[in-house]
Order: C-alpha cells, then sequence, then structure tokens
C-alpha cells in the first residue's frame, strides 16, 4: 500500500512546498524479537501507528488540510514524542496559521533532536526574521549555511537580516550572492533587501523603485515588500498611496495581523473612524485573539461613544495582553469607561 511519507522542501518563507508518496512503509510483520512480555511487539505496533498518522499528517498538509495535518502530526508526538519528521510538519502547520512563536518551538524540538537538520535551521531563521529578531536569524542562517545550506534564498534571508540590523557591507554582499545564485538574475527577496539599503541610505525613492521591481517579480503579491512601501509613503506624507497598498494586501494576499494594524491606526490618526471600524472589525476576524488589533477596535468604539461595546473590546484586548504592565495600564483605562457607563 502507498503510503505518503513527506519529502519536505522548503522554500525561503520556509512553507512545504513539496510532498510525495514512497514506497516506504513500515511492516508490521518485520522480523522482531518478541519478549514474553510482548513489550517488543507493543512497541512495534506503536511505532507503526505513529508513521501512520505521521503519513496522514504529511498528506494533509501537501493538500492544504492544515487543521488535519495538525492533529495527525499531534497524534503521532502522543505515540513518540521524539518524531522530528511529525515536529517539522507541526512548524509548517504553524506557519500557514501564523503562530509563528509556535512554529519556532517546533524548529527547536526537531533540532533538539536532529541538530544537524539543515532545512529547519534555515526555517527558524526565517521565523526569526519574520519576528523582527534578527540577531538570531543571523545565527541561525549561518549555522544552516554550515550544514551545507547554499540556496539563493539563504544568502537573500541572510543579507536581509544584515541590513536590517545595520550590517550593510555583509549585508550587501550575501545580497548580490543571492542574485549571482538566481535564475536569470530574477531574486525578489534581495531586491527588498537592497531596497532597505537605499532607505537607510535615505535614497527613498530609489527605495520605492526596488520595492516595485521586488513586488513585480513576486508575482504581484509580497506582503512585506508593500508594507514597507506603505511605511515609505507614509514617512514622505504620501497617506492615500499608503492606504492603497495597505488595501491590496488585505484584499489580494494573506495579510498579516501588521497590516490591520498599520491601516487601522492610519485610519485614526486622519480621525477617519468609519474606516479604522472597519479594519479592525475585519482584522479582529482574521486573528480574534490579536491583542493590538482588539485594542484597536475598542479605541475605536470609544472614540464613536459607543461605549458599552467598547468596554466588551476592551476586556476581550486584556484577555489576550502577555506583557504585566501593559495589561495593567488597560486595565485602569476600562476602569474609567465602566465608570462612563455607570453613570449614564
Amino acid at each position: 500500500m502507498l503510503t505518503w511519507r513527506a519529502l519536505i522542501i522548503v522554500s525561503t518563507l520556509g512553507f512545504v512546498i513539496s510532498a510525495k508518496p514512497t514506497n516506504a512503509q513500515p511492516s508490521a510483520t518485520a522480523p522482531t524479537r518478541v519478549l514474553s512480555t510482548g513489550v517488543s511487539k507493543t512497541r512495534n505496533i506503536s511505532t507503526v501507528h505513529a508513521v501512520e498518522k505521521l503519513d496522514l499528517g504529511n498528506f494533509n498538509l501537501f493538500n492544504g488540510n492544515t487543521r488535519q495535518a495538525l492533529q495527525a502530526y499531534k497524534t503521532a508526538l502522543q505515540i513518540n514524542p521524539d518524531l522530528w519528521e511529525a515536529h517539522y510538519g507541526l512548524a509548517n502547520c504553524y506557519v500557514r496559521k501564523h503562530q509563528t512563536d509556535n512554529a519556532i518551538d517546533e524548529c527547536l524540538q526537531v533540532l533538539r533532536i536532529k541538530p544537524r537538520h539543515k532545512d529547519a535551521a534555515f526555517l527558524l531563521a526565517n521565523l526569526y526574521k519574520s519576528k523582527g529578531k534578527l540577531s538570531e536569524a543571523i545565527t541561525w542562517y549561518e549555522k544552516s549555511r554550515s550544514l551545507g545550506t547554499s540556496s539563493a534564498g539563504l544568502y537573500a534571508g541572510l543579507g536581509l537580516a544584515q541590513v536590517q540590523s545595520g550590517l550593510l557591507s555583509e549585508g550587501k554582499i550575501n545580497l548580490e550572492k543571492s542574485i549571482e545564485l538566481s535564475k536569470k538574475r530574477i531574486n525578489a527577496e534581495a531586491n527588498l533587501g537592497k531596497a532597505v539599503i537605499a532607505f537607510k541610505e535615505d535614497r527613498r525613492e530609489e527605495a520605492i523603485s526596488l520595492l516595485d521591481l521586488a513586488i513585480q517579480q513576486h508575482g504581484g503579491r509580497y506582503v512585506e515588500a508593500r508594507n514597507f512601501k506603505a511605511g515609505i509613503l507614509i514617512s514622505q506624507g504620501r497617506t492615500k498611496e499608503a492606504q492603497k497598498e495597505y488595501l491590496t494586501v488585505i484584499a489580494h494576499e494573506d495579510p498579516p495581523p501588521e497590516t490591520f494594524q498599520a491601516l487601522g491606526n492610519l485610519y485614526l490618526k486622519e480621525q477617519d473612524l468609519n474606516e479604522a471600524f472597519k479594519i479592525f472589525l475585519q482584522g479582529s476576524k482574521w486573528y480574534p485573539r490579536n491583542a493590538d488589533i482588539l485594542l484597536g477596535l475598542a479605541v475605536v468604539l470609544e472614540r464613536q461613544n459607543r461605549l458599552k461595546e467598547a468596554v466588551l473590546a476592551y476586556k476581550a484586548a486584556i484577555k489576550q495582553i502577555a506583557e504585566q504592565s501593559k495589561k495593567e495600564r488597560w486595565q485602569k483605562h476600562l476602569e474609567k469607561i465602566e465608570v462612563l457607563v455607570s453613570q449614564r
């Protein structure tokens, strides 16, 4: 019987982009030395069951069924907590669900069990970079390179992390290396890195041109480049153009929570409460546990004098705040709003 054992290949963003079936099915009838207690036989059956769940997870992940894949991988790990392939599958599931912290934890589990797994090191570097933890990202890119990764994606990611950290000279070298390794010298992430350099050197129009090129090379969809471009446009006072970039991300891409936050706050700054409400409400549907989006929604409701609704939104937001001082600050603000509601 053909089973789905993942051939996991990681793109520059860390997603699983290929999986294929193999005939490597473990046999429950393989010769084994069975003790009188039946321990070896039980262990062998459990191993087979774990691998079956792993294969099911890989099959579902490949076919876009992330929820089913998550459950299968978790079941496999309940049977065998050191099944590194299941940890790696979980990491990719969490990437798809934008649960970056969970994805990082699973990559670290893979590397605990299999320290020389270059793809897990590469994915971990990408995840740290996406969270702005650039020092950690650089460390893991270099670790992945030392383990044998030499792709255009690695040099682009490393170069981008370096220039974002202010290491412009080192970053330029790796970005150029990435372009050299790219087919027809087309490399969207490297051009994003070059845009960062141009921005840091106060060549903003050149940065925007490089970002447009990166977006084009990425097939017209490139969240990080569009968000960066919007930020530059805001710094130039070109808010309408910035709004257009954010709206394009929301309408046509897989928007991260930062896009909703940035656009909602931009509308708030312009006192356009109706549009701010729409964006934060939409963001709360995408990310119902994101504290900053929920806080944005609560602030809009408060400014619209919809205080009862604001109280509910603040309560929902405060539940999601991890930082204690921030939680206490907003709790005090909520108490003031509750007093106003009670006086009506």
